[in-house]
Formats: structure tokens, sequence, C-alpha cells
């Protein structure tokens, strides 16, 4: 397969912050193994307009750093590409995605990692905007890819009839799964992911987290648009010398933190599916996340985390409380963690899109006969 990926974040543009990037990147590595992978981007720090890594070629739309401007000619270049050497165009949404592809040249794959039509407003008036857009991709669209059951269920996207449409979890890396040798006890409670306190609800975490009174240490590590704000909230709550904020982490760092963790907390407002909810699970450390649909869809309360109502204080403290305090519990949950965990391998994840994408092309192609 020749493959085009239009997507404008990636791990080495300072504009975009997420697993996601590094996910599609390590698909794309191994998809590069027997296939052409060509991803149209944005801004490389760093990085030449084309940089192949890893066997994957990334083209960057323009080498202007500043966010607008960078985004403005990712949005021209690809309603320029030639989609003429590719058996097939993939379309990661975001906020930046292309909606304005030529159609009936060659079969189009929309994938939905988020329910943008829930998240908190995070461009003001232009949210109603935003997600029209992604009612018009919907439309144009005959394919459809999406990272978890409640995305594919979700009435917008359930009210389009696809020609094919797929679930495809994404998977963590195979090396990173614990052997219950591995299973210590940890000794803080970590949040690691975006600085966003609407989508990801770090207010609510801070919150309950002062009202266990529990003296065991709360890890930060991230970055984004609210780290200032997050740093406020802290200091206003007294909880300066408890909360320690480590920035952003990947690689052995990152696996590091997990690793020494009690248990991970998502007190996310809405997740479409939750890939760090996986990556702890991975390493038999409980979840602790609010009941949001894409949480739910990977953490089974009781069993490899437990889950409390979106926003609840009390719910989320709670939950702090009981695995700190019922070792019993604890130790059930890192098990059953691990258990759940390694269901979600990168290797599923790269054998299910492949075989999809495999599908998609036939049928456009028997389409086109057909036409």
């Amino acid at each position: 397969m020749n493959l085009l990926y239009l997507q404008y974040s990636n791990p080495w543009n300072p504009h975009s912050s997420g697993g996601v990037d590094r996910v599609n990147h390590e698909i794309f590595r191994r998809l590069a193994h027997s296939h052409s992978i060509v991803v149209m981007t944005g801004y490389m720090e760093n990085k030449p307009a084309r940089t192949l890594v890893d066997g994957v070629l990334y083209c960057q739309a323009g080498t202007i750093r500043h966010k607008i401007l960078n985004r403005a000619k990712f949005s021209m270049a690809c309603i320029a590409v030639d989609l003429l050497p590719y058996d097939i165009v993939i379309v990661p949404w975001d906020r930046y995605a292309p909606v304005h592809i030529k159609r009936g040249t060659k079969p189009i794959v929309l994938e939905l990692h988020a329910n943008f039509f829930e998240m908190p407003a995070k461009a003001g008036l232009l949210e109603p905007a935003i997600r029209s857009l992604l009612r018009l991709a919907l439309k144009r669209v005959d394919y459809l890819s999406t990272v978890s059951r409640f995305l594919l269920e979700i009435p917008e996207v359930q009210r389009r009839e696809f020609h094919l449409s797929k679930v495809v979890h994404n998977g963590v890396r195979e090396g990173l799964f614990s052997t219950p040798s591995d299973l210590k006890e940890g000794t803080y409670f970590l949040f690691m992911g975006r600085l966003d306190i609407k989508t990801k609800g770090i207010d609510t975490l801070l919150a309950a987290y002062q009202h266990t009174g529990l003296d065991i240490p709360l890890l930060i590590a991230g970055d984004g648009k609210d780290k200032t704000a997050i740093e406020s909230l802290v200091n206003a709550r007294g909880l300066r010398d408890r909360v320690s904020m480590k920035g952003w982490v990947e690689g052995h760092r990152k696996q590091e933190l997990i690793r020494g963790c009690l248990a991970m907390c998502v007190p996310s407002r809405s997740e479409g599916f939750g890939l760090v909810a996986i990556e702890a699970m991975a390493m038999g450390r409980p979840v602790l996340g609010s009941s949001v649909e894409g949480l739910k869809e990977v953490v089974e309360d009781g069993v490899s985390g437990l889950l409390f109502e979106k926003e609840s204080i009390e719910g989320c403290a709670s939950a702090m409380r009981r695995v700190t305090l019922d070792i019993q519990l604890r130790t059930r949950l890192m098990r059953g963690a691990r258990e759940r965990g390694a269901e979600f391998t990168i290797e599923n994840t790269v054998q299910g899109k492949k075989r999809f994408l495999l599908d998609v092309i036939e049928d456009h192609s028997r389409r086109e006969r057909e036409s």
C-alpha cells in the first residue's frame, strides 16, 4: 500500500501535545516495513521540509514556526496535494484537519480519536464552526475509523452511513508491559497528560487531593496552555509542598514515573479512549478515573481501577483514599490492571489498522468497477 496521512500534529511540533502523535508514529514505523508511508504535516522543530524518520517520510507544510501561519500553510498544502501516487488517504481529525480534499479520486478514511462534539469549548465562538466542519467531514468521507466503540456510537456519527467503519483501539509497545514480579508498591499519585483544565479535569483532581488529607505526594507530568493556571491553583490550595510539577516527560523518564506511582489519576471531563490509562495498566498501575465513556470502555471499575462520577470531588477523593488505605484492594487492582492492559498492544493496533485499510481499498476498487 502507498499511504498518505494528512495530519497536522506530529511528535516534533511544539504546537501539538499529546500521546496520539507518538502512537501514530509507532504505527507508521511498523507499517513502513512493508508499505510506503507519507505524512503531510505541520511544523517540525529543527527538521528539514522533507524528513525520513524510521522509514516514514514526513513532509512539512511550510517551515514557519508561527502557530497560525503554519496551520494556514498546512491547510493550503492539503488542498494542493497530488493524490495520484497513493492508494488511500487517511485524515486523523483535529481542529485543523482538511475537509476539502478532492472526492472520488481516492478512498479517504477519517480517523476519530476524540468526541469533539462534547469536549469543553477551547476556541470560544469558533467552537460551533469547528464542530460544523467535523459534521461536514463526516458527510464527505465514506470510511471511518475510531479508537473506541463509544466514538462510533455518538449520535452525530450514527446518523451517517459509511461504506465501512471500524474500531481500532490504540495500544502500547510490548516492552512496556510489567511482569508479575515487577508489581511493586508505588509511592505517589500521578497525573500525566496535556495540561488542559477544562478537558482533563485537573481542577477536580487538586480539590479532591486536598480533600483527602493524605500525605502521599501528587505528581503532575505534562505541558500545555494551562500550566500557569494549574500552578496558581496549587498555590491557592496550599499544596505547594505536596504537589510537584514535572513538566513534559517521555521515553525512559515517562516509564519510570508511571512504574513508581501508586495509581494513575485520570479525572477527565471527556476522553475518546484514554491512552494514558492503557499505558498505566500495562505497567500494573491502577487507574483512578472519571466515569466518562472513553474511560469506561477500557477501565473496569473495581477490577483494573476505580471510577467516579465526572467532576465529583468527593468521588475522586474517595477513590484516592480507598486505593491508599486498602492494601488488599490495591493489590487486586494492580493485578487486574496488568491483565487488562495486556489486551492493548501496539501490534494489535497495527494489524487491525492494516486489515481495515486493505478492506477500504478493496471496497473502493469494487465500487469504481461497478460504476
